[in-house]
């Protein structure tokens, strides 16, 4: 018995498709949604300014806990302020800060003051978060709010 033969033009039609594709997934690889070049410093200013936040996208920072703060209403909860400072010629010091949001039980060692890893104000930290908007302070201006995915201390021993 014969077999019939694979009609050539949908075999070249799902070809080509395939390969249309594939250079927007390529584009959407983790260069498309990290922005590697945020920083503690970038992400406060584009908040003050309204001006070029990355909203939706995940951003990797250092900094210094300024402040934070955790609540246990039915899911664990914190929040995080992280400051970085930035040099103005060589006298004068302007302090930059975001907020990170964390929930969930992972975290709650980070927030533990019994912990080895109790994330106390001047510790330095590794955050990985995306990005949510701005939000407005109560003193004025505006502050970059960061939904946090991973939280590490970094100088803890």
């Amino acid at each position: 018995m014969r077999r019939p033969k694979a009609p050539i033009p949908a075999a070249w039609a799902i070809l080509y498709a395939v390969l249309w594709v594939l250079p927007g997934f390529a584009q959407a690889g983790p260069g498309g949604v990290f922005d590697f070049s945020a920083s503690v410093e970038s992400l406060a200013q584009a908040a003050e300014t309204g001006v070029g936040l990355p909203v939706g996208r995940y951003v990797v920072l250092t900094g210094t806990v300024r402040s934070a703060a955790s609540r246990e209403e039915g899911v664990f909860t914190a929040q995080l302020e992280i400051a970085a400072g930035q040099w103005i010629g060589t006298s004068r010091i302007v302090l930059r800060t975001v907020l990170v949001e964390v929930s969930g039980d992972p975290f709650r060692d980070l927030f533990d003051r019994g912990s080895l890893s109790y994330l106390r104000p001047g510790s330095s930290v590794l955050v990985v978060a995306r990005v949510s908007g701005a939000r407005e302070n109560p003193e004025g201006g505006r502050t970059a709010l960061l939904e946090g995915v991973h939280l590490r201390r970094l100088d803890a021993l």
